[in-house]
């Protein structure tokens, strides 16, 4: 590939069905995910289904679940998200974030787990800069 292209796009068949189990087996084995952490996990796992998601789709469905517990209300369906994800601290949500590309790269492999880092940093460097109070 030659230097400045991006990599091709990686489609993940079923990833609903390869996260759930992927994030059952880190519990079951050595309980690696703490409950919140498993419980979005599970709620985006619910979410992605079983159609094919590229990275890119895998980092939006991240961060509009963590929209919608912020703001308590599921913005596809319009009910109300359980109430255990609802009005934590920013940092669960933030934390929940990061976390999502390592369980992107451990459920999905290295090639996809690359393209949701390559557009996590196309993200952050397109977000204005901060203001200091």
């Amino acid at each position: 590939m030659s230097e400045g292209l991006t990599p091709p796009r990686v489609r993940i068949e079923e990833p609903g069905r390869i996260l759930r189990e992927h994030i059952t087996r880190r519990v079951a084995e050595d309980n690696a995910l703490d409950p919140f952490t498993f419980r979005m996990a599970e709620l985006l796992a619910n979410r992605l289904g079983d159609k094919g998601v590229i990275p890119s789709g895998f980092v939006l469905a991240a961060k509009i679940l963590v929209t919608d517990c912020v703001r308590g209300i599921n913005g596809y369906t319009h009910e109300p998200m359980p109430g255990d994800l609802v009005g934590l601290q920013p940092f669960n949500y933030g934390m929940f974030e990061l976390m999502s590309a390592d369980l992107a790269r451990d459920a999905f492999g290295d090639a996809f787990g690359d393209g949701v880092d390559e557009f996590n940093a196309k993200v952050n460097a397109s977000k204005p800069p901060q203001q200091q109070a």
